[in-house]
């Protein structure tokens, strides 16, 4: 159940659920996650409350929404939803982190 906040205009709850499936089944590594609860939703992600298999402190999981892994969205399509700097875009390249998953 989605909270009270108000979501994105655009946020379809049966088109993210179906994009959070086809995830779960390409991304192996967040299956080291229980998914508790739904936090909410921006113009590009999703936040969920998790736990790892192997603690019990809570952690956020922000996930992208489905609008920002279609293939044949424009290259500048994430600067247009999320403008973020050049340095700051270098350095998510970089982040390698236990608790920031990736799909490639």
């Amino acid at each position: 159940m989605l909270r009270d906040e108000k979501l994105p205009s655009d946020f379809n709850e049966g088109t993210e659920a179906s994009h959070l499936e086809e995830l779960w089944k390409a991304v192996t590594a967040l299956h080291k996650y229980r998914f508790e609860n739904f936090v909410h939703a921006g113009g590009s992600g999703m936040v969920f409350k998790v736990f790892r298999d192997d603690s019990a402190t809570p952690l956020a999981l922000k996930i992208a929404r489905k609008k920002l892994m279609v293939s044949t969205a424009p290259a500048d399509a994430a600067n247009a939803l999320s403008p973020v700097s050049e340095a700051e875009l270098r350095a998510l390249e970089r982040l390698a982190h236990p608790h920031v998953v990736s799909s490639v």
